[in-house]
């Protein structure tokens, strides 16, 4: 998380998909995220990104994440961190 403007859009979704995976696997509370919260759509449990609607995770280092499915036709990520913020949308 230490160069966030220097990472590209694929390596960024790579991240925000294996935290989740992370999340699925209850890896996350006991390691370096201190808190993750994720809204399934159809507020179904799913083990799929696809299916995830909000996904937000705070960092021990002072690091957020945060995605939003597609909202009006894209997603929204975000990557804040140390001062620095990355955020795209990807139309799908």
């Amino acid at each position: 998380m230490s160069n966030v403007k220097e990472m590209s859009q694929k390596e960024i979704r790579v991240r925000f998909e294996n935290l989740f995976q992370q999340i699925v696997a209850d890896e996350v509370n006991c390691g370096e995220w201190q808190q993750t919260d994720v809204v399934f759509r159809h507020g179904q449990f799913s083990s799929s990104f696809e299916d995830v609607e909000f996904l937000m995770a705070s960092h021990q280092n002072g690091a957020s994440l945060l995605y939003s499915s597609q909202q009006q036709g894209s997603s929204v990520f975000s990557v804040i961190s140390r001062g620095s913020r990355v955020s795209f949308s990807l139309n799908g």
